[in-house]
């Protein structure tokens, strides 16, 4: 489990803002940090730390992949939008002349 908690925590906020370098917003996923904070705390006081590792360090993975994948969703979607508005513009030019 080490493994998957410590791969899921770390690239949860590394994939977060790489894809803010590249889109404006990337506020999607199942975890994140106020969620673990909780989490964390919940397990500390109920003395349940292990359950609460195994909770953060599933579900940290599909975060990330869901981060991944709404970002290139969003890439793509943008740049589609940003060729249109440059062959309208084209177009808008060569009706003028």
């Amino acid at each position: 489990m080490v493994p998957e908690k410590r791969i899921g925590r770390g690239s949860g906020d590394l994939a977060r803002a790489r894809a803010e370098c590249t889109i404006p917003k990337c506020k999607v996923g199942f975890l994140e940090r106020p969620e673990r904070v909780v989490l964390i705390i919940i397990g500390a006081l109920f003395d349940r730390m292990a359950p609460v590792l195994w909770v953060i360090a599933l579900l940290s993975n599909p975060t990330v992949i869901h981060r991944i994948i709404y970002t290139w969703q969003e890439a793509r979607r943008l740049e589609e939008a940003q060729l249109r508005a440059v062959l309208q513009a084209e177009t808008a030019r060569r009706v003028k002349a």
